[in-house]
């Protein structure tokens, strides 16, 4: 089976598995849409949820969408710098034309491809900057497990912030204690502490996909260590953090203009923010279903209709893959040829 077809099967079946949590949870919402209207005496023929979703979108603040979209398009910037920061090292200087380009034209691939983005972007940057592929793609995975760092730093802070609701919410809907979620703590590390263990004699084992899984963590470990190569830490940390806050930030003037939710503070978007990026894991294309069931999850919280939340969470993601990863994606396509031609006519 060739890379082509693997990637269509892939295509295929993530792009199902969205659309099927999409399609249940706008299931549930229209039945829940209608026992509301049904108890305020509102005609069956005057609640249908397509109609309510439209008003939604046309009744935000165009303002805060805007702004919403100028924040996002800033964190992009500050993930190009900190791109072009990770080549320093390797004795490269490249061009924040093709840093930003390819960052956007590998968001546009994904909303199509899922987790494509980042080979898409590596072979576009490697052809014009006329680095090394592996090269690429190896600051690539560097970038990523520092915002893995990032994100589990904001989760953290929004269990912290938000301590007794998230308690509450973890014993009503998965029926746990607190002797519980320590006991799964316990079994956590232990785990990990067993899989150390077994980390550490992989070197002893024969088994080829051991040793591909040893090559494999390995890398990742030299990703982690190779941060101490970069040579201001302090403006990489400094574009690292900023990326996430600009994150949080984006979620928060999504709420702020439209009615349902513009009443939420920015540290209770830290925690809706936590919901929705767990969401967009989920490789399904843009992150398509789970991060709205995820976000409606998270409002729900804090006592915004099911309804409600799913028109923000349509709102943002609509906002953010249409008029910016399509558009800047497809502008990407467009200029970097052009950019690129000129440059080596110079």
């Amino acid at each position: 089976m060739n890379q082509i077809t693997k990637s269509l099967i892939q295509l295929f079946i993530f792009t199902a598995l969205g659309g099927l949590i999409l399609y249940f949870l706008w299931q549930n919402l229209s039945g829940s849409y209608a026992q509301d209207c049904a108890l305020k005496g509102i005609p069956a023929s005057d609640c249908n949820l397509l109609d309510k979703l439209w008003n939604d979108f046309k009744s935000v603040n165009i303002i805060w969408i805007i702004v919403m979209c100028l924040t996002y398009m800033l964190s992009c910037v500050f993930r190009a710098v900190r791109w072009m920061m990770l080549f320093e090292p390797l004795g490269h200087k490249v061009s924040f034309k093709n840093s930003f380009w390819t960052v956007m034209i590998g968001y546009f691939t994904n909303l199509g491809l899922p987790r494509m983005g980042e080979f898409v972007r590596s072979g576009l940057f490697s052809k014009y900057e006329d680095i090394p592929y592996e090269k690429v793609l190896g600051t690539i995975v560097l970038g990523r497990i520092v915002d893995v760092f990032c994100l589990l730093f904001l989760i953290v802070a929004g269990l912290i912030l938000h301590r007794q609701v998230m308690l509450e919410y973890f014993v009503q809907n998965f029926s746990l204690r607190l002797s519980d979620l320590m006991i799964i703590g316990l079994l956590g590390l232990g785990v990990f502490l067993c899989f150390l263990t077994f980390y550490r004699r992989m070197d002893t084992l024969s088994s080829p996909w051991i040793k591909k899984l040893k090559e494999l963590l390995d890398g990742f470990i030299e990703g982690i260590v190779a941060l101490k190569k970069v040579k201001n830490i302090t403006l990489f940390s400094f574009y690292s953090i900023g990326i996430w806050i600009l994150y949080v930030l984006m979620h928060w003037m999504g709420f702020l203009s439209f009615g349902p939710t513009k009443h939420l503070s920015i540290s209770e978007s830290v925690l809706a923010f936590d919901f929705a990026a767990l969401g967009m894991v989920f490789p399904s294309p843009g992150g398509m279903g789970s991060y709205h069931a995820m976000l409606v999850e998270a409002l729900g919280i804090f006592l915004i209709p099911p309804v409600e939340a799913f028109s923000i969470a349509m709102i943002s993601y609509i906002s953010i893959n249409v008029f910016c990863n399509i558009v800047f994606g497809l502008i990407g396509l467009i200029l970097l040829p052009i950019i690129n031609s000129n440059r080596k006519a110079i």
